[in-house]
């Protein structure tokens, strides 16, 4: 007997389609997370929304209207706001690819396929055909495959837009630096002539191709150089896109004005773009070059960087000489590239979603050599900690449901731990549990749920936590009357009394150690009064 075992053929595509959201929306924003290996099918059937993509020197929307379609990768947020004065009607479809054919439709970028209503409603009869309860067998898969011819024959004969296939190159870079990336090569996959490409490669980005691979390889070195102490510099080289060890360190004193040896012996400045990294520093004794601080932070501990970063990020300054540089830049995770930083230190982006408070503090203590202070700072809290944690357990048990809201303007929010407000210790040190309603919306993966005021009656929890009162009267008075109606009543935490208005919003935004000890001191006279 012959058995012949073959694998996918070669330059063949199939795609399955595993999720589709309907999407009607008037005044609103929402962000679709990353969606792992999974692509997605953006379709506008009626109005005109807009996708935020910020990358590069292009920080700018991209305006959808009836009939366009968007593809989009995988690992891709996708920001769309709706206008605020008609609602727009969008189809969002998942879906997985395998194979190894070449197609624009399962490139890295964003691809606009402008005024398409044939392929727009045949992803409508798709979605027309999902909703059914009976269905011919197949005939989903059959008119989905259909829906692909379409958009891949589409996808050969649409002119690109200069701000796509530039950012499609950024990312391609950004993700392949370590490559040998040649001008005909990237000019060829970005569909322009190469001296189109480097043209506008120059006039987008102020640099020239070399340049750029140059600054990331070089930033990516410096990364390495604070992260891996051991690491020898050939090691790095190898790691960065470099030839060897000497070629680096010339190339890096190029750039730095320092050889990499000195640079990783030297005392690390450091900045931060946001209030929790900043604080971290603080706490840690170091005056970030650039810093956001909470007003809380200012009045109770004096915190305060030498410069603000919205001033740097928003490129408010016309020569390097007006601001202080920094050894390396602390950010959450970007969703762009941002050159303009680049062009200043290294990016330590941290994944706030998937590192606890804790473990960043942990992270920017390593990297600023101040790990063993930073278990100082942590070890009595964590003791405090864990002393509320018993006595929580033995006054209200082990399963408890809590919701932590906060407002803004006319809006609440509900919050996960990594977003603070308390959040990452009722949920991650205390032991409180998410309700299922707010998991099934998705709470986990965005970080925070946005509903109106009206709609907290409709989240059920043994707990609710909310961080402050609304700033306007108006929400004020939208609350009370929410607080008023019997579905309100019905709750859990409104019949056993546990509700709490912790009254200070300005102390529950972070989750750096100084805020946490603190807001800790605030949950336990809220959930055990002496």
């Amino acid at each position: 007997m012959n058995i012949c075992k073959d694998y996918l053929p070669l330059h063949a595509m199939f795609a399955i389609p595993e999720r589709l959201y309907h999407v009607n929306q008037c005044g609103q924003e929402i962000e679709f997370n990353a969606a792992d290996e999974l692509r997605r099918i953006l379709v506008v059937n009626k109005g005109s929304i807009q996708i935020l993509e910020y990358h590069a020197e292009v920080n700018e929307s991209v305006k959808m209207n009836a009939g366009d379609i968007l593809i989009v990768p995988p690992n891709t947020p996708l920001h769309i706001v709706f206008p605020k004065k008609e609602s727009a009607d969008c189809l969002l479809f998942d879906f997985r690819t395998a194979g190894t054919g070449e197609s624009l439709l399962i490139g890295s970028s964003l691809l606009i396929l402008r005024r398409q209503p044939i392929a727009a409603n045949a992803a409508r009869q798709i979605a027309d055909q999902w909703s059914k309860q009976h269905r011919v067998p197949w005939q989903l898969q059959a008119q989905f495959v259909d829906l692909m011819r379409q958009l891949e024959d589409i996808s050969k004969t649409m002119p690109k837009e200069p701000i796509n296939w530039l950012n499609d190159s950024l990312r391609y870079i950004f993700a392949n630096y370590k490559e040998e990336l040649g001008r005909e090569k990237l000019a060829r996959r970005a569909g322009v002539s190469p001296e189109h490409y480097s043209r506008v490669f120059r006039q987008r980005t102020g640099f020239t191709l070399t340049e750029y691979i140059t600054l990331i390889r070089v930033r990516k070195a410096q990364e390495l150089l604070l992260s891996q102490s051991t690491a020898t510099l050939d090691q790095i080289a190898q790691e960065t896109g470099f030839r060897e060890g000497l070629y680096l360190s010339r190339r890096f004193k190029q750039m730095t004005g320092s050889p990499p040896k000195l640079y990783r012996e030297a005392p690390i400045h450091a900045a931060a773009l946001n209030i929790n990294h900043s604080a971290a520093l603080w706490a840690l004794g170091i005056q970030p070059r650039w810093g956001i601080f909470a007003n809380w932070h200012t009045q109770k501990y004096g915190a305060k960087a030498a410069q603000c970063a919205t001033h740097v990020v928003n490129n408010n300054y016309k020569t390097y000489d007006e601001i202080l540089l920094p050894d390396v830049i602390l950010s959450y995770q970007l969703q762009h590239h941002a050159i303009h930083l680049l062009k200043l230190a290294p990016v330590i982006q941290l994944p706030h979603k998937q590192l606890d408070w804790k473990d960043q503090f942990r992270s920017i203590a390593e990297l600023v050599n101040k790990s063993e202070l930073a278990e100082e700072i942590l070890l009595p809290l964590e003791e405090k900690i864990n002393r509320f944690s018993e006595k929580l357990r033995d006054n209200y048990g082990s399963s408890r449901k809590a919701i932590v809201w906060e407002f803004g303007d006319d809006m609440a929010y509900a919050i996960a731990g990594c977003n603070g407000r308390g959040a990452q210790l009722i949920y991650g040190d205390l032991g409180f549990q998410i309700p299922q309603s707010l998991i099934d919306q998705s709470l986990l993966e965005h970080g925070f749920i946005k509903v109106s005021i009206e709609q907290l009656s409709g989240y059920d929890a043994d707990f609710i936590f909310f961080t402050g009162a609304p700033s306007t009267k108006q929400a004020n008075f939208t609350l009370n009357m929410t607080m008023q109606s019997n579905a309100w009543r019905r709750l859990t935490a409104v019949q056993t009394g546990r509700v709490y208005m912790l009254n200070n919003s300005d102390l529950f935004w972070g989750y750096d150690p100084l805020s946490s000890k603190d807001q800790l001191e605030a949950l336990q006279q809220a959930l055990l009064p002496e």
